[in-house]
């Protein structure tokens, strides 16, 4: 299996910080976030990709959420199987009540 890896664009970006705010996902941290240019920057945290590129997820705002540097471990750590990330994207859906990014 080929590693592929995407930045999430700007617009999706944007989206994600519209749609959450500038919180993790896991651990409701504030994190601070903003423009420098035409670029996103997000301080102590990671822009991180729900269903992971390599098993097919899309590189959107809607599979996709902002982590705290420590919960972005977290979530790496251990094996990394597609059934986790499954799993994962399951509960992000159900607790944050998306579909594809509608509220």
């Amino acid at each position: 299996m080929s590693k592929l890896h995407k930045t999430l664009p700007r617009i999706s970006k944007l989206k994600v910080i519209e749609r959450d705010g500038s919180y993790c996902y896991e651990c409701n941290k504030e994190l601070e976030s903003f423009m420098v240019g035409k670029k996103i920057k997000v301080i102590a945290g990671h822009f991180h990709h729900i269903y992971p590129q390599i098993y097919g997820g899309i590189n959107d705002f809607s599979n996709a959420c902002l982590l705290c540097i420590k919960c972005h471990i977290k979530i790496h750590s251990g094996a990394e199987t597609e059934e986790k990330y499954i799993i994962h994207m399951k509960n992000f859906y159900q607790n944050k009540k998306l579909l594809y990014g509608t509220a």
